[in-house]
């Protein structure tokens, strides 16, 4: 009885808090501002740009929805952050045209990942001394397009170095992108890696995006000949705030931080490529693959006839385990020595979403807009390939049903397109 009376304490100090901070949120208003360039709170920061006075960290400023953006409309400027304020923030928008101008209003939450708790004390306990950054947006709205952005819960900064410079997406009409979000080193393969954007190239992939977290020197010029094709688009990433001695690897997979970390670029990708019809989402040892020889475009075409109120579609994954033999050792490319994977498994799902139609997505899950839903893909039509070491810590023995795939094989230039490749950056004559 009297811990129930405690929780119904904690609930009731929390929607008071709720309800004050909303009560006392500011409303719409100018202010005039000396524009200054003081330095950023947090100096050691390079690529989010810290609040003024609240422990949140801000990442981007991107224009919400491009293809219905015109003279005179609204426009829904969404922050994607890593935020561990727990309070009502405010967006001070400075406006195209006008240096001296901040527009003031209240910031929504546009979405946030959740985190794990147990029970409501640990709720409780993370909303009055939060121990996690949350992979947070925020939506902040002007009559008029404004040009850079921040959020705060006190006194609009006079610093430009405190406010995000708004990206406005390009409309790509039949285009078809790539979220492929973070990389670092020691995990990517120079030859895998060049035989992963040759393929992407033979699927009609128009644009691919991906976050840098840090990588060597090798991989770098593999990256920096996409980008010079205008294939790539590099993003630099980083992961600020406590503790700063986190990473991406696998020793912090298992930490409540990690999830959040992880989702920042995937949040921000999606606004990115909003512009374009289809976007991909997998990572960099992964391939969507269609089962008959036909342009990827084609068959979400084709699906999206098919269901016609799909926001995007679900893919199974057929594992390709690198550490099994090779079926055929003597073919040199991996995508094709590795035949042998296992039946197409509902296990570590990725998706291709309509940007038009989704309100935003997550490593895993893809959350449509109002009317909208999702589907799956047969795996008789297409398959995401997933080229990795076994999963021990899900796995276990990594024994499997398996099956030999062929598919890769009717790729046949793709073994002369990598080799090019691997000549003009890294000088390797052979592979």
């Amino acid at each position: 009885m009297r811990r129930y009376s405690t929780w119904c304490l904690l609930l009731f100090l929390l929607c008071c808090c709720l309800l004050l901070t909303s009560i006392l949120s500011p409303r719409d208003s100018y202010q005039k501002i000396q524009v200054t360039e003081s330095p950023r709170r947090d100096k050691s920061v390079h690529y989010f740009i810290p609040g003024r006075y609240d422990d949140i960290y801000m990442y981007s400023a991107i224009a919400d929805d491009p293809k219905t953006l015109h003279a005179g409309s609204a426009v829904d400027v969404v922050v994607t952050a890593l935020d561990k304020t727990r309070v009502s923030l405010t967006c001070c928008m400075l406006l195209d045209g006008d240096n001296g101008t901040v527009f003031v209003t209240p910031a929504s939450v546009y979405f946030h990942n959740y985190i794990t708790l147990r029970s409501f004390t640990h709720i409780a306990s993370e909303y009055f001394h939060p121990s996690t950054y949350l992979a947070r947006q925020y939506r902040c709205t002007s009559q008029s397009r404004p040009r850079y952005v921040t959020l705060t819960s006190s006194a609009c900064p006079d610093s430009i170095n405190d406010y995000l410079p708004v990206t406005y997406p390009k409309v790509s009409p039949r285009g078809l992108a790539l979220c492929a979000k973070v990389a670092r080193s020691p995990d990517l393969n120079v030859q895998k890696l060049a035989e992963w954007f040759e393929v992407q190239r033979h699927l009609g992939v128009d644009k691919i995006v991906v976050y840098n977290l840090g990588v060597d020197n090798a991989i770098s010029a593999i990256f920096r000949y996409y980008k010079n094709l205008g294939l790539l688009e590099m993003l630099a990433y980083e992961l600020p705030g406590e503790p700063r001695s986190r990473n991406l690897n696998e020793v912090f997979k298992r930490t409540r931080q990690f999830v959040q970390d992880e989702s920042v670029p995937v949040l921000d990708c999606k606004l990115r490529m909003s512009g374009y019809d289809f976007v991909l989402s997998h990572d960099l040892d992964e391939m969507v693959i269609p089962r008959e020889n036909i342009p990827l475009k084609r068959l979400l075409k084709e699906s999206l006839a098919t269901s016609p109120n799909a926001a995007g579609f679900y893919l199974y994954t057929s594992f390709f385990l690198l550490d099994w033999t090779a079926t055929n050792p003597k073919q040199k490319l991996i995508v094709k020595a590795y035949r042998t994977s296992t039946v197409p498994r509902w296990e570590a799902i990725k998706f291709v979403f309509i940007p038009e139609r989704t309100r935003t997505i997550l490593t895993h899950e893809i959350f449509p807009r109002p009317k909208y839903d999702t589907a799956i893909l047969s795996p008789d039509d297409v398959i995401l390939h997933h080229y990795r070491k076994c999963p021990r810590d899900t796995w276990g023995t990594c024994t499997a049903a398996t099956v030999v795939d062929d598919v890769m094989m009717r790729f046949r230039d793709l073994d002369s397109q990598v080799t090019q490749v691997l000549e003009r950056t890294l000088k390797i004559k052979q592979f």
